[in-house]
């Protein structure tokens, strides 16, 4: 459930319907050249960002360890649109804020809930530290969520610290922080609220993904769908309830007539 690999048809639809989008397609036809160099040399199909992004972690990865990577690789890496590409991969799982609300918006509420909990004195139990293992698609996933993302990749052992506090009169505050590359944890300002945000706002600030029943809000329904899509589907809907009722009907006069046919017999044989 940390990682958002949940189940979610509305999730699914919505980044299927992100992807086919206008917007990715010209992303796309911008880095079709990646594409196909990356593809005929690696050996596999390179045909998603998300694939480049996997490409430029691998030929990091091998740099770090003093991997000597193949002489092809100097063309495309280190440059600046794979560099671009990997970090911009990292914000299409929640790209839209419907996509956010069903990826990243549980783990947040969750978040938020133990605050409040906590700053009620009704936790269970009733621990100073809540510690949450993950990997970097979900750090960036939160930061993403909260309006936080700064387009530069998490590096490995980043981590996010969301802090709880209480002033002297008794209300709960909020504070981010964000530990990248950097020696020390970064304070984050929260959008339209502060590096302190009071715990009443960030529930404000942040309903568009705090879910309210995400099993229900998972489901797939045409009221999800674009304008056209859900008149197709309206309209096969209709179809078919027209068509079953229609042989509904044929049947019952069938069976009427049928019946009417076998009384009028039965009364000439008695006759």
């Amino acid at each position: 459930e940390l990682a958002g690999k949940v189940p979610c048809a509305a999730y699914d639809y919505a980044r299927s319907a992100l992807l086919n989008s206008i917007t990715f397609q010209q992303l796309n036809q911008r880095y079709q050249y990646l594409f196909d160099y990356l593809t005929k040399y690696s050996g596999r199909k390179v045909d998603t960002l998300e694939a480049i992004q996997r490409m430029n972690n691998t030929f990091y990865i091998e740099t770090l360890y003093n991997r000597t990577l193949p002489e092809w690789t100097k063309k495309v890496y280190p440059s600046a649109d794979m560099t671009y590409i990997a970090d911009f991969a990292f914000s299409i799982n929640t790209y839209t804020r419907r996509m956010a609300r069903l990826k990243a918006g549980p783990l947040i509420k969750e978040m938020l809930q133990r605050f409040g909990e906590k700053a009620r004195g009704s936790l269970k139990p009733d621990r100073s530290v809540w510690i949450y293992s993950a990997h970097d698609t979900t750090v960036a996933n939160v930061l993403n969520t909260l309006k936080l993302y700064d387009m530069k990749s998490p590096g490995y052992t980043a981590c996010l610290l969301f802090e709880l506090r209480i002033d002297e009169q008794n209300q709960p505050f909020v504070s981010i922080f964000y530990k990248n590359n950097s020696a020390e944890p970064t304070l984050l300002s929260i959008p339209d609220c502060g590096v302190s945000c009071p715990l009443t706002k960030m529930h404000t600030i942040y309903k568009d993904i705090l879910p309210v029943d995400w099993e229900k809000e998972c489901r797939l329904s045409t009221m999800m769908m674009p304008y056209d899509e859900a008149n197709i589907g309206l309209a096969m809907a209709i179809l078919g309830s027209v068509i079953c009722f229609m042989l509904l009907l044929s049947y019952t006069f069938m069976l009427y007539y049928r019946r009417r046919r076998y009384s009028a017999y039965s009364y000439a044989q008695m006759a």
